[in-house]
């Protein structure tokens, strides 16, 4: 019996080729071999993103503290360092885990609706002025339209696009009817708003043009119809 050095599988002595990963068993470089190349490029790549996932570490912590040693020394009351601190983390739960995870999309939107949450939750806590002079003419919005952008760049990007689609375009009409509320009863400033009333309602139009015979079979199997 031999052994590949590749995979360490037993091979009959008669065999020059290893039946599982095809590796020549008469040579002795196995960088010969595509499987090793493939096992290096791999090996690099985690090497790549563990050396990115630190660096985006040091520097979520070198802009934390920075931020906070400044509103401290300032002697502000509003202590706007903890919004920083916040929106970093929710910045890691978009990144490490919606967009490059493979996690079923309830996780993803459950995660991004917590980090929401303590974002404004956080923002109004520390806000000086009444909420409705900056949460409904300025933070809800915007959060709105970066959700929107969010699930934008999944549908263009994730192979799985056609099983969520028309989750999106709920989400989308949802936040669009949110900002015509909010437009038509609170908001006196209304830019911002009505901004992210036409970056819904392209994202809807634009959703169900592109998708429609994925969203209309997803419409069938989730209604019985």
């Amino acid at each position: 019996m031999r052994k590949c050095k590749i995979c360490g599988v037993n091979v009959a002595s008669n065999a020059n080729y290893c039946p599982l990963c095809y590796h020549d068993l008469d040579k002795d470089n196995s960088k010969d071999y595509p499987l090793t190349e493939i096992k290096t490029h791999n090996t690099s790549r985690k090497h790549i993103r563990r050396f990115l996932a630190k660096l985006f570490l040091l520097i979520s912590i070198a802009t934390f503290g920075i931020c906070l040693f400044i509103n401290l020394e300032s002697k502000n009351t509003y202590l706007w360092s903890m919004l920083v601190l916040v929106s970093i983390v929710y910045l890691w739960i978009l990144v490490a885990h919606t967009i490059m995870s493979k996690r079923s999309v309830f996780e993803k939107v459950v995660f991004q609706l917590l980090g929401i949450i303590a974002i404004v939750g956080t923002t109004y806590a520390l806000s000086i002025e009444p909420a409705e002079n900056w949460l409904v003419s300025y933070v809800m919005p915007g959060i709105s339209m970066l959700a929107v952008a969010v699930m934008a760049f999944m549908s263009a990007i994730s192979k799985y696009r056609k099983n969520y689609l028309l989750s999106f375009i709920v989400v989308y009409l949802g936040l669009l009817i949110v900002s015509v509320i909010f437009t038509y009863t609170i908001d006196s400033y209304h830019k911002v708003n009505n901004i992210c009333i036409l970056v819904c309602s392209i994202a809807s139009v634009g959703t169900l043009l592109l998708g429609y015979k994925s969203i209309h079979k997803e419409f069938v199997k989730v209604f019985n119809l």
